[in-house]
């Protein structure tokens, strides 16, 4: 599986893709335009989610770029899609970090295991929206006894799903001094980890498809 998910985004000439998606990833973090950036993420969004749909459906090929025929449908639903689930999970860890709270060994503990809680509920909220079809499938409701049913092969891929989410925060900064080429750079490896990240994500309901009986 993880295999699969790291040699995903080479298929059916997958590097035309990364470098179309490193360029526009890398123009949303050059630009500091609130509609610009609106519409890349919403399109990137809309692409996750195809990889993602398309995986759970037992497709094994890099889908192509999502066509745009209306700004709702094509760039809103697929932000909130992918931002919801990120809200709920990834939000206790932002708040504890904003919170202003003196930092401490127990101020710094709390945001890493809040950060590793997220890391365990993101995918299961992301595949509950999927096979649901609507966001409220991403509430605790539906997402808690999908883990606690997809243990103890849930957690591996978790891990690693919480390994591409620090590479996404990470390729940013690591490439900044890097004159004229850096934007490019940390664009690729963000868009690398959004592409390996989504698709494991199906590969995970495959996996645990049974196990879930949400069919």
């Amino acid at each position: 599986m993880f295999k699969d998910a790291l040699c995903y985004p080479w298929r059916n000439d997958g590097w035309i893709v990364l470098l179309m998606g490193a360029i526009m990833m890398g123009i949303s973090s050059v630009f500091c335009s609130t509609i610009l950036n609106t519409l890349i993420g919403g399109y990137l969004a809309a692409f996750y989610i195809d990889i993602i749909g398309s995986t759970m459906t037992g497709d094994d090929k890099l889908p192509g770029w999502p066509e745009l025929g209306n700004w709702w449908d094509d760039i809103l639903i697929p932000l909130v899609r992918f931002n919801f689930p990120a809200l709920l999970a990834f939000g206790p860890a932002f708040l504890l970090r904003q919170l202003g709270i003196p930092e401490g060994e127990w101020h710094d503990a709390a945001v890493i295991g809040a950060f590793l809680l997220g890391c365990l509920y993101f995918p299961m909220a992301t595949m509950a929206i999927m096979a649901f079809g609507n966001i409220t499938a991403g509430l605790p409701h539906r997402v808690l006894p999908g883990i606690f049913r997809s243990l103890p092969g849930y957690l591996p891929a978790a891990l690693m799903l919480c390994a591409a989410v620090a590479v996404l925060a990470a390729s940013e900064r690591l490439f900044a001094g890097i004159p004229w080429a850096g934007w490019l750079l940390a664009g690729t490896v963000a868009f690398y980890a959004l592409i390996v990240q989504a698709r494991l994500i199906g590969l995970i309901y495959l996996n645990k498809r049974e196990a879930l009986g949400w069919e």
